[in-house]
C-alpha cells in the first residue's frame, strides 16, 4: 500500500507540473495576443484643425481612395484627442495618406450608407493635411498625460511616419 500511494502522490505531482505549465502558457499567450490587438497610438499635427472631419486613406498617388469609416463606424469617439502644442491622438486609425473630407463625423454618423467615392472626392478639403505624424512605441499608454510628455520630451522613442 506505500508503494501506491507513493506512485499517486508522485502522478499528483506530475499533473500539477503540467497543470502549472499550461495555465503559464495560456497567460503568455493571451498577453501576447492582446498586446497585438491593441491599435497603434499615433500622433500627429495637421495644417488646420480638421479634428471634427471625417477622415479618409488615399493611394500614394493621392488619386484614388484607399480607405473610408461606414457611418456606422464613427460617433464622438472617432474625434482625435487634442493633445499640447497643436497636436492630436489619432482615435480613428489614420494612415501617412489621409485626407479630410467636408463632412464633420456628426454629420456623417446620420448617414444611412457611406458616401459614393465620387462624392467622397468632392469632398476633399485637404488631401495633403499632415505636418507630423509619429507611431508611439506598442504599449504606450493613450492618457493625453503621457503623450504630452512625450511631445514635451521631443518625441524620443518614437518612430517618425511623417
Amino acid at each position: 500500500m506505500y508503494k501506491n500511494s507513493k506512485k499517486i502522490v508522485f502522478s499528483i505531482l506530475i499533473l500539477a507540473f503540467f497543470l502549472v505549465e499550461a495555465k503559464a502558457m495560456q497567460l503568455a499567450f493571451e498577453s501576447e495576443s492582446n498586446s497585438m490587438a491593441l491599435p497603434p497610438v499615433i500622433i500627429y499635427k495637421t495644417k488646420k484643425d480638421y479634428s471634427h472631419n471625417v477622415a479618409i486613406g488615399l493611394s500614394e498617388d493621392k488619386k484614388s481612395i484607399v480607405s473610408y469609416p461606414h457611418p456606422r463606424d464613427v460617433s464622438e469617439a472617432s474625434v482625435p484627442t487634442k493633445l499640447k502644442k497643436k497636436y492630436w491622438l489619432d482615435n480613428r486609425g489614420i494612415g501617412t495618406n489621409v485626407a479630410f473630407l467636408s463632412i464633420t463625423y456628426e454629420q456623417y454618423a446620420q448617414l444611412s450608407s457611406p458616401l459614393s467615392l465620387e462624392e467622397m472626392m468632392k469632398m476633399i478639403i485637404d488631401s495633403d493635411p499632415l505636418l507630423e505624424m509619429y507611431a508611439c512605441p506598442p504599449g504606450t499608454d493613450r492618457c493625453p498625460c503621457v503623450l504630452n510628455e512625450i511631445i514635451k520630451n521631443g518625441f524620443k522613442e518614437t518612430t517618425k511616419l511623417r
